[in-house]
């Protein structure tokens, strides 16, 4: 008998329903977060499918992924029927989803570098590795389905593309990511895995969904600008994505090994967003047209006219935002940023022709571009000296310096068996970006020092040490130093 599952509903007797993650809609079936009531109230994931899938597939590849012991992999448990639906239990993951983080960070005009993307690839591809051994595919590589864990920021693989269609498709693949030969009803192969691996790289450095990446017309993908300096990565993306047999990769072993020859690029954290994108072949040409005669009087109007002005988009991220987990964010509308337009001639001494349309447009660019550094400068000028007026007022008034160690800094060796692994992986990641950046590690740790005491003067000029308690105030120093990290990576090279 069939009915609508509701929260609170007991499954087997065992696991309580608590709230639905997606709609019955979805290619593979409607998920929920369950509780398991025989272990502790554990949170579990439960997909139901209903008796218009093909259930008794599904139980077959289910109970073949119970044979699969990898740590990135969720632990799957039992096949349960429930009246006419299949439910399929497994180890609930806390973190969030790729999707999920390319969502907040759009929020911010801020994409994946292309140091991230490297090493996720890194890690994704042995657990490719691993179930290609045993004659299994993921069948649904996309970011919605790679969730990074709290616990240690390792990528896990969520719902695999279970469900094969009526011809041999794997009907829960996502268009755009899985190669059209898949949605054809062609045998599932370990390359297919590979190209949806690639898409998925693509759409993290871009912030763009596949359809906005592969050109309609020629069916070759537009490469991000973020590979313009990667053509090593570019060249190995290349491979991933091409339905060449003789280019592409055969196994994920080969592609691990060809991208862990790769050095590491210098950008190892989130990187602003660029809007345009390369074609890999040349586009033909638009027609021409002739454009229509402008009167002197319109030219004369719009030179005068003063430009009109637009609200500058701030760029920051956190490093909270990227940690903390448990809630989808919130899709904001994204503002396009415009690239900064070359610096205009010098002005001669000849008559010049009043501005065209185009022209003032041009010179609005580069007014916004050329005035949107200094307000940056100015606030890390403000930041620097606000923070040694604070610590020699400290000092004025006897206050000893902080005994502990400089928090955000490589940990000490009794601090790296003290504090969670987390935490010293942020700590070892900052002084990589910090190294990769150039940036003066004093400098950047007083400045956000002094921030932090900013606001929290109640401490009276004493860093949080490595203890538990001070936990919350390290989280807000990250979180502070994430920021900072953001906006020094706006500036050039020369300032830094």
């Amino acid at each position: 008998m069939s009915f609508v599952p509701a929260m609170g509903q007991m499954i087997a007797g065992r696991y309580r329903l608590e709230r639905a993650l997606s709609q019955a809609t979805d290619a593979q079936g409607e998920l929920w977060l369950a509780r398991d009531t025989l272990a502790g109230e554990a949170p579990a994931a439960l997909r139901r499918l209903g008796p218009e899938r093909d259930q008794g597939q599904a139980r077959q590849l289910w109970a073949r992924l119970q044979g699969v012991l990898h740590p990135q992999v969720p632990r799957v448990g039992a096949a349960i029927n429930e009246g006419d639906a299949l439910w399929l239990a497994r180890e609930w993951q806390a973190g969030r989803t790729y999707q999920q983080l390319l969502v907040a960070r759009q929020e911010r005009q801020l994409v994946f570098g292309a140091g991230e993307v490297l090493l996720l690839l890194r890690q994704l591809l042995p657990v490719l590795v691993a179930l290609h051994s045993q004659d299994l595919l993921h069948g649904d590589l996309t970011p919605a389905n790679v969730l990074r864990r709290d616990s240690d920021g390792l990528p896990m693989l969520l719902d695999f593309g279970l469900l094969k269609g009526p011809e041999g498709g794997v009907v829960g693949a996502t268009p755009g990511y899985a190669p059209p030969e898949l949605l054809r009803g062609a045998s599932p192969q370990p390359w297919m895995d590979l190209h949806a691996l690639g898409v998925m790289a693509l759409v993290l450095l871009s912030g763009d969904p596949p359809e906005r990446l592969l050109d309609p017309q020629t069916l070759e993908w537009r490469w991000p600008s973020a590979l313009d300096g990667e053509p090593s990565l570019r060249q190995q993306l290349q491979r991933l994505v091409s339905r060449d047999p003789a280019q592409r990769f055969a196994t994920a072993a080969q592609a691990l090994t060809a991208l862990q020859k790769l050095p590491m690029p210098e950008s190892t954290g989130p990187v602003p967003r660029a809007d345009r994108t390369v074609v890999l072949v040349p586009a033909p040409p638009p027609p021409v047209t002739p454009a229509p005669a402008e009167t002197e009087s319109e030219e004369l109007a719009t030179a005068t006219s003063p430009p009109p002005s637009t609200p500058q988009t701030g760029v920051s991220a956190t490093w909270a935002e990227q940690q903390e987990g448990g809630t989808t964010p919130e899709a904001l509308e994204r503002g396009d940023q415009e690239p900064a337009s070359p610096l205009p001639p010098k002005a001669s001494s000849a008559p010049r022709r009043p501005a065209t349309p185009a022209r003032a447009r041009q010179l609005e660019r580069e007014e916004k571009a050329e005035g949107g550094l200094w307000p940056v400068l100015l606030a890390l000028v403000v930041s620097a000296v606000a923070g040694t007026a604070i610590g020699w007022w400290w000092l004025s008034r006897g206050g000893a310096p902080p005994t502990s160690s400089p928090t955000g800094l490589a940990p000490t060796p009794d601090a790296a068996t003290s504090l969670p692994p987390g935490e010293v992986d942020q700590r070892e990641q900052l002084i990589s970006r910090l190294r990769a950046l150039q940036i003066d590690r004093g400098w950047f740790l007083d400045v956000v020092n002094a921030s932090l005491l900013a606001q929290y003067p109640e401490r009276r000029g004493r860093l949080p040490s490595d203890s538990l308690e001070d936990a919350p105030l390290r989280k807000a120093w990250n979180g502070l130093a994430e920021d900072w990290m953001a906006r020094v990576e706006q500036l050039p090279l020369a300032v830094r």
